[in-house]
């Protein structure tokens, strides 16, 4: 499996392509769950902060976002030819751009959707571009772990019930136990990735696998 490192560049264009990248998200690449080459969805890649740096590491990148401006600025950033991987849409809606990602990636994305049945949409919208085998990227505002007597400033915020519901219908499992964040005791993220499997028989396999190595987290 390859690993990406900065060990031959560590303050240069590479480094840099990563400032902005989530955290959460730079533990996958450094893990080699995401790796050069790979075919990412971006749902709601705004002007391209986690976007640019996974063009850097060297995988096939498409996005789309509600905000025409943040579309336009990131293309003006990027090379002709690629211009058309990135383009206006919003969830639920799906887009005609096929459905053979092996990632799809939700960053600071779920916690607007309006209510709970919005919620349950947008995600199902956001799977259905990933091949069989794929995987699935969210870091959303949740219920879990939230501060007690916090006011909410998004519209929805999905519950652990929500999540497991989601995982279920979609007959996913986490690859990565489910983290959650408190920020400053105003609100919680939490960072959860999944995987898909069509083949029964592997899926319990790895539901089982995914088991044991949660049992003592």
């Amino acid at each position: 499996m390859s690993h990406f490192s900065f060990e031959n560049d560590p303050k240069g264009p590479a480094l840099q392509a990563f400032e902005s990248v989530d955290i959460y998200l730079l533990d996958l690449i450094l893990k080699g769950r995401i790796r050069p080459g790979m075919k990412v969805l971006d749902v709601g890649c705004g002007h391209g902060r986690n976007a640019l740096g996974l063009m850097a590491l060297g995988c096939e990148v498409h996005g789309f976002d509600p905000s025409a401006m943040a579309i336009e600025q990131l293309k003006a950033t990027l090379p002709e030819e690629i211009q058309t991987r990135f383009q206006v849409g919003s969830l639920p809606n799906v887009l005609n751009i096929g459905d053979d990602f092996d990632w799809v990636i939700c960053n600071a994305v779920f916690h607007f959707a309006p209510e709970r049945v919005s919620f349950h949409h947008w995600f199902d919208a956001s799977v259905s571009y990933l091949k069989p085998s794929g995987s699935f990227f969210a870091r959303l505002s949740t219920q879990v772990a939230w501060p007690t007597g916090a006011a909410s400033p998004f519209p929805f915020l999905a519950s652990e019930e929500d999540l497991c519901q989601a995982e279920d219908r979609h007959r996913a499992f986490r690859i990565e136990p489910l983290k959650t964040t408190v920020v400053e005791k105003l609100r919680t993220m939490s960072t959860w990735v999944l995987s898909f499997k069509k083949d029964e028989d592997k899926y319990d396999e790895d539901k089982n696998n995914e088991d044991k190595d949660n049992e003592y987290l």
